[in-house]
């Protein structure tokens, strides 16, 4: 069976294998891939399936840390057992109803629309951009958990949207005007979350 896509560029030399974990509420699947780099392709080659423990996830959330190593490390392990291979590299990932991902648009009038768009003009547009999100974000989280003090991190950002002087473009830099748009997509997660994640990782 095939999965995934791999091109030359995406090829990482610590192994020919590669560990796809997937923690869910219920339970925890595992895959082991063989990445063929010259047909550009992965071949499942392991398969793992273990139930979660009752009380270790909640509502999407790792709730026991330790159950859920364990959870996982079944899965993983009958992966491998499986393949006949343990992999180096993985990619991970968990339910969560607490990561929340928005496209945010900000619009600003630049000073001097005769000069051309550099780096470092677009990184402080987008940092205006990143920050407005962030906390959009957090105020989100706050009313959906009851807490008012949520600390989040960015865990993706991508730029989908750029205009100026309402002409699209896909690359801002080099480009003069002056109204600029820019919409940037950010997901966002709960530290909390994340540290969990990166416990099981580890």
């Amino acid at each position: 069976m095939s999965f995934f896509n791999f091109k030359k560029k995406d090829k990482v030399k610590l192994s020919d294998y590669a560990l796809a974990l997937d923690i869910g509420t219920a339970v925890v699947k595992a895959l082991v891939v063989k990445i063929n780099y010259r047909e550009g392709i992965g071949h499942i080659i392991g398969v793992g399936r273990t139930k979660q423990r009752l009380g270790d996830m909640h509502a999407g959330t790792v709730a026991n840390i330790e159950g859920v190593v364990a959870t996982s490390a079944k899965a993983v392990n009958e992966a491998a057992e499986m393949a006949g291979v343990k992999p180096n590299q993985a990619v991970l990932g968990i339910a969560g109803e607490l990561v929340k991902g928005a496209k945010t648009i900000v619009h600003y009038e630049r000073l001097q629309p005769d000069t051309k768009i550099d780096s470092k003009e677009l990184h402080e547009i987008i940092e205006k951009v990143q920050y407005k999100a962030f906390d959009r974000v957090r105020k989100q989280l706050a009313w959906e958990t009851g807490h008012s003090e949520i600390d989040v991190k960015l865990i993706n950002a991508a730029v989908v949207d750029v205009h100026i002087d309402g002409y699209r473009v896909t690359n801002p830099l080099g480009f003069q005007g002056k109204d600029v748009s820019i919409g940037i997509f950010n997901a966002y997660a709960p530290l909390v979350h994340l540290g969990a994640l990166q416990t099981i990782a580890s």
